[in-house]
Order: C-alpha cells, then sequence, then structure tokens
C-alpha cells in the first residue's frame, strides 16, 4: 500500500507565527513514515526568530520548503501531494485565504473551509450569527479605529460601553491566542485596552466579562456526526489572571482540569452550544470553542477556532487523550475525515 503524501503548512504572516512552527512541527512528527511521507511548508514571513530556528533543527530529517502564499496551490500541485494539514494560526492561514487557495486548486485539507474560516476569525460577525441561533454569548459593542481616533465619536463609544459595565474584554476583532486582549477594570483604562486591540486590527471589540471559569470544548468531525470531547476547564497561572498567551504556551503557564468543576448538566449544555455553533459556522475536520461559564447564569459562548494549537501544551490533544486519543491518532482521524 503506497504512502499517501502529505504537506503540513505552518509560519505564515501572523503574530501567531512562532506558535504555528510549532503546531506544524509536531503534527509532522506525529505522522507514522511507514503511512505518511510528510513534506513541511514554511510560509514567508519576516525573517525567522531563534525560537524558530531551534524549532525547525529538532527535525531536520524532514522535507521542508519555503513558499509565498501565492505560489502554494502550484508547488503543491507539482509536489503531487495527497493533503494538506494548515498547522497556521491566525492572519491569512486561518482567516479563509489558505482555505480558498487549497479549494480553487482541488486540494483536500484538514479543517474548515473558506466561508467556516472567515466567520469564525471574524469575532463581529461570528457573534452575530450566533446571536441569531439563540446561542448565549457576552453582549458587547465593536469600534472603528476612527470612532477612537474622533473625540465626538470616542464619546458616544464610552457611553456605550459605560451600558455593558465595568469590568469589560477588550479584544481585536481577528486575532487569536489571546494577543491583544484586556480585561479593563476601570472606565479611565477603557483607551488603553482600547489602543492595545487597534495594534493588531482596526477594529476592537469589547464585551461584558463573564465573572466565571474558563472552559473549551474541542469538536471532531463533520456536520450532523461532529462529536464533542470531553471538556476542559483551564487555570491560568499568568500574572494577568486570564488565560493570555503566556498561559496559553509558556511550560506549566496553566492547569488543564479534565473534567472540569461544573455540574454533569452544565458541561452538556456546554457542549451542545459549542456543536450547535460549531455547526452553524459550518466548520469542518476539528474546532475548538472557548467559554465562560457563570455561577448562576451558566455558559457563554466567546469564539469558535477553527485551527487551534496543536503544541505539548495545547487544548485539543488534551481533550483528544481524555477521549483515549494519543496525538498520533488524532493527527489521523482529521488528515482521513479531510480524504473523506
Amino acid at each position: 500500500m503506497s504512502r499517501q503524501k502529505v504537506a503540513v503548512l505552518m509560519g505564515g504572516d501572523s503574530p501567531e507565527r512562532e506558535v504555528s512552527l510549532w503546531s506544524g512541527w509536531g503534527v509532522a512528527k506525529a505522522l507514522n513514515p511507514a503511512k505518511f511521507e510528510v513534506l513541511c511548508v514554511e510560509l514567508e514571513a519576516l525573517p525567522p526568530r531563534a525560537a524558530e530556528v531551534q524549532a525547525q533543527k529538532r527535525v531536520t530529517h524532514l522535507p521542508l520548503i519555503t513558499l509565498s502564499l501565492w505560489q502554494l496551490p502550484q508547488a503543491l500541485r507539482e509536489a503531487r501531494v495527497d493533503v494538506v494539514f494548515p498547522a497556521l494560526h491566525g492572519g491569512a492561514g486561518e482567516n479563509g485565504v489558505v482555505a480558498a487557495l487549497l479549494e480553487a486548486a482541488q486540494i483536500p485539507f484538514v479543517g474548515s473551509g473558506m466561508v467556516a474560516s472567515a466567520l469564525a476569525m471574524d469575532k463581529v460577525l461570528s457573534k452575530k450569527l450566533f446571536d441569531y441561533e439563540g446561542l448565549p454569548t457576552p453582549n458587547g459593542v465593536m469600534l472603528l479605529r476612527e470612532e477612537v481616533e474622533t473625540p465626538q465619536t470616542w464619546h458616544l463609544a464610552q457611553r456605550e460601553v459605560d451600558a455593558l459595565g465595568y469590568p469589560v474584554v477588550t479584544k481585536p476583532v481577528s486575532a487569536g491566542s489571546t494577543i491583544g486582549v484586556s480585561i479593563v477594570k476601570r472606565p479611565e483604562d477603557l483607551r488603553a485596552g482600547v489602543a492595545k486591540a487597534l495594534r493588531y486590527d482596526h477594529r476592537v471589540l469589547i464585551e461584558e466579562f463573564i465573572d466565571g471559569i474558563e472552559i473549551t470544548a474541542a469538536i471532531l468531525g463533520d456536520g450532523v456526526t461532529a462529536r464533542a470531547l470531553p471538556l476542559i476547564e483551564i487555570v491560568p497561572k499568568s500574572p494577568a489572571g486570564f488565560y493570555d498567551y503566556e498561559a496559553k504556551y509558556a511550560e506549566g503557564g496553566s492547569e488543564h482540569l479534565i473534567p472540569p468543576r461544573l455540574p454533569d448538566a452544565v458541561q452538556r449544555r456546554t457542549q451542545d452550544i459549542a456543536l450547535a455553533a460549531y455547526r452553524a459556522l459550518g466548520c469542518r475536520g476539528f474546532a475548538r470553542a472557548d467559554f465562560r461559564v457563570h455561577e448562576e447564569r451558566g455558559p457563554f459562548l466567546l469564539e469558535i477556532n477553527t485551527l487551534p494549537g496543536l503544541t505539548q501544551t495545547s487544548l485539543v490533544p488534551d481533550a483528544a487523550k481524555a477521549a483515549g486519543m494519543s496525538f498520533p491518532e488524532l493527527i489521523e482521524e482529521l488528515i482521513r475525515t479531510a480524504m473523506e
């Protein structure tokens, strides 16, 4: 039986580039060489940092090519790739651009298509869809950069945020890994939180802060056959006090509790919401839904990540392990689903 040729995409143009490289090499090393021929593809960006170089040195026996985004479809066709595994986070890798290129080239790939990827990456559009579907999500307002920079519109924006009540969460509309996110506890700190978010996007989403525990739900599969894996409660240990970039990726930055400290009925409700959101967006393959669970008001859906991290400290591999699935088995299932 011939081996399937898998191209693992990593790198890219977003602030999450380094995490993408770690995810990509993790996926590449997990693939059984008896079943798969692996081609590592690094999408171009700025010159690599030291950590990226060290990541590459760990698996020098695997072939690696570096491409621009627009070289990608032709290069994959010429390499006769059977399936693509995008281990990309943020930017063009997760917002639907890479998915669109692969769809146009008719190359099978792991994960959601162009539309679902674009909707999920845009926190405002996905929030509107969740509201339409009747799924609980925090109240929020969106501000454009021009509104923030104009005194009159900024004054009106402050009044909208005051109506939400403090604390609030400020975040870029299209970014991941909690990059640019702040918890703003006082009105006088709002501008600083908004300015931080605007470093990564021209739009900022300001949401009510849901006091409670942080939960994530990993989902595998397509459509009506999609299933939620065991929930994980995240206990961050970073100085910020929430699941920020450091808590996500630093060794020991957070504790993952499986099962979470929630009643069974609340856990089932959270999984049902995650599956409903996954299907509403049209996701496929896998994704991760993030929640805050209030003691009295229940679970609130924050967002869906269509290409969640696959590093040693990532959540989806932990959830799969709790379901009795090893990391290599998880990666093989995702490839099998993409081929089907």
